[in-house]
């Protein structure tokens, strides 16, 4: 009987101390999301996302479904069926890189500033709300989106970092959800495709530089290849012999920095 005892103590000894490193593991786990305009964005920074993904929660959270991104090579009309399609691209592209199902707020490409300004605030004014929602039910440790140069200097990429940006100054969730700006660096030394069609920043701001490996890196051109609807198979090929070319692993991304300390002038230091 007391041998019997002893065993059932030993049982749940054992599984308390299994239950705790069950917790530990899991407290150690990050949660990142990324606040992106279209289908396809997320390719700015696939290897990092890529690298993340495993060990962390990555979302991938798009604002437009991309139904104007036409391309003549793919013959898909603008509208429901590309927009469709594109969610299914993007679905491909997020288990390439291991992250999270993509979440799709549902707005059209320009955010309604196709109908008219009022339209665009309209729209605006819900994708906020729809955000400032999904940040506080995710609730993640770093947030990602495009810095002021909009990446390609797109108008939605430019609008969905100033409403990501707005939020978190709005709500004073600064220092509850750190904001991360990817960039690229302005190095007139390089002359691949990501540097002569990407908006650039000076290198000096880029303060969070983010090693990736070779592993990372297969894992993201698998999910550029996801994205036929908007890439000919020779564009494809070019742009990842062209990322091949640099044997750098880094990723560039600016932290939003804010200085709360009250000054009674422009000038005060």
């Amino acid at each position: 009987m007391k041998l019997r005892l002893l065993f059932l103590i030993l049982i749940l000894f054992c599984s308390l101390m299994t239950f705790g490193q069950r917790e530990t593991v899991a407290s150690n786990e990050k949660i990142i999301m990324v606040v992106l305009a279209h289908p396809d964005d997320e390719t700015a920074m696939g290897p990092v996302l890529a690298k993340y993904a495993a060990d962390n929660k990555v979302y991938l959270v798009l604002a437009a479904d991309g139904r104007y991104g036409t391309r003549e090579h793919a013959g898909i009309p603008a509208g429901d069926s590309l927009a469709q399609i594109r969610k299914v691209e993007t679905i491909c592209s997020c288990n390439a890189l291991g992250i999270e199902p993509p979440i799709f707020l549902g707005f059209h490409d320009g955010l309604g500033s196709r109908t008219g300004l009022g339209e665009y605030f309209r729209q605006t004014a819900k994708l906020k709300e729809k955000l400032k929602l999904l940040m506080e039910e995710i609730n993640p440790d770093v947030i990602i989106t495009f810095g002021p140069d909009g990446d390609t200097g797109h108008p939605d990429h430019r609008a969905i970092s100033d409403i990501t940006t707005e939020i978190i100054l709005r709500e004073g969730w600064y220092e509850k959800y750190p904001l991360h700006f990817v960039g690229f660096p302005n190095d007139e030394t390089d002359t691949s495709f990501t540097s002569a069609e990407l908006n650039s920043v000076d290198e000096k701001y880029l303060n969070v530089r983010i090693k990736y490996n070779e592993a990372h890196r297969e894992k993201h051109f698998e999910s550029i290849r996801c994205h036929k609807s908007q890439w000919t198979e020779d564009e494809m090929n070019e742009w990842l012999e062209m990322e091949k070319s640099n044997t750098s692993y880094t990723a560039y991304f600016r932290k939003f920095v804010v200085d709360t300390n009250i000054k009674k002038d422009f000038f005060e230091k």
